[in-house]
């Protein structure tokens, strides 16, 4: 909490700003004598009064205490006397600056300065107005400083959490693109149970003798011949698919099926031969 200064008083210490003190329409040459008219003139006040005194005691803003703001520009009374004193103050500590109208003839200001205390009794007495009476916050009808309250610092607000981002759904598995119109889908084909009770036939009855006869051999050479025929019928259909296939995958698949069943017809001819 502190004071503000809010009208700055001209103290007419600026060349190119010199203070010109009106009264009845005319600027003073002579400020002896217009206290209450060159304080009011410094800052710039509005309103009117008799006199010093009587704006003092009508003043609502007055304080009657040495306990003067530091470091303000303040307006000073004095109500001693027929018309009493004001004039303007600025306290550094306990070093006082008074600026006031002059007690000779001049239109310009009688300058003081000392100890606060000291110096406001020693005013009242070359002005021949008695004791201090107090310090004010306005002039006239014009407010010059006015009381600030401390502004407790907001606190800042708590940022939000960042949403956590939603998992990305998992792709969809896509359909399998068929290339191949449905000529790389042929069921693989299987070997039917008559052919399953041919071939096992034939090893049964190639276990049967051991020894080589005329009619052992013509029995072998019928087996071999059906074997061949047996063998070319189970690897048809897979060379034709294998043929016909256009996907490279199909093709291997029905390459390897083909030569598996190839080298299992060979297989079964030597172990056939091996037996008679």
């Amino acid at each position: 909490m502190a004071w503000k200064q809010k009208l700055y008083p001209n103290l007419d210490g600026d060349p190119n700003n010199p203070l010109y003190i009106w009264q009845g329409g005319q600027i003073l040459t002579d400020w002896y004598g217009w206290c209450l008219a060159v304080v009011a003139g410094s800052y710039g006040a509005s309103g009117s009064s008799y006199s010093a005194k009587t704006a003092w005691q009508s003043c609502p803003t007055k304080h009657a205490d040495r306990d003067l703001p530091q470091k303000i520009y303040v307006p000073l009374w004095y109500a001693g006397g027929d018309y009493g004193h004001v004039v303007i103050g600025y306290r550094d500590g306990n070093f006082l600056s008074v600026w006031s109208s002059p007690y000779t003839h001049k239109a310009t200001f009688q300058y003081f300065e000392g100890d606060m205390n000291w110096l406001l009794d020693y005013i009242g007495q070359v002005y021949g107005v008695g004791g201090f009476s107090g310090w004010s916050e306005t002039v006239l009808d014009s407010r010059v400083i006015e009381w600030l309250e401390a502004q407790t610092p907001k606190p800042e607000p708590t940022p939000e959490p960042e949403p956590e981002p939603e998992p990305e759904p998992e792709p969809e598995p896509s359909e399998p693109i068929d290339n191949n119109d449905g000529k790389d889908n042929m069921a693989e084909p299987e070997p039917t149970h008559q052919d399953q009770q041919l071939i096992g036939g034939i090893i049964d009855e190639a276990g049967e003798n051991s020894e080589w006869t005329p009619s052992r051999t013509a029995k072998m050479v019928a087996y071999l011949v059906g074997d061949f025929f047996l063998c070319a019928g189970l690897l048809v259909p897979s060379i034709i698919s294998m043929i016909n296939s256009e996907n490279p995958q199909m093709f291997g698949e029905y390459l390897a099926k083909a030569l598996l069943e190839l080298g299992t017809c060979i297989l079964m001819v030597f172990k056939l031969i091996k037996k008679k």
